[in-house]
């Protein structure tokens, strides 16, 4: 879908149509990635891009995808993360939709990820 106008991308925690996030966390935090508006059904995922997923945990996935009736459709993951390791003070993870639908919608959320030292 190379020729598309539709174009946007994933939110996190609120913050829309952004390509790269910062935000300040603490060690135990509730992490969203939302995408409305999108033309293919599909579901979103994480990706773990720094450091090495060692000792970085993401649970309690729950996904939504809505049928906005138009042809559109909402999807959305609520997470938990957790960092326990105190020497971590960065984290990098990516937001995007999950295979198959990823070769119509390759676009990608950068999330910097700040967490409090001890």
């Amino acid at each position: 879908m190379a020729d598309r106008l539709w174009q946007s991308y994933p939110t996190i925690n609120g913050l829309t149509n952004e390509q790269h996030v910062v935000l300040d966390i603490n060690r135990e935090d509730e992490l969203t990635c939302s995408w409305n508006g999108v033309p293919n059904y599909g579901y979103l995922k994480w990706d773990i891009m720094n450091p090495s997923s060692d000792g970085i945990i993401i649970t309690d996935h729950r996904t939504h995808t809505r049928d906005n009736g138009d042809g559109t459709y909402d999807l959305s993951l609520h997470s938990t993360l957790s960092v326990p390791n105190p020497s971590v003070l960065r984290v990098t993870v990516h937001c995007k939709v999950a295979t198959p639908a990823d070769r119509w919608y390759p676009e990608i959320t950068t999330a910097e990820l700040l967490l409090p030292a001890n």
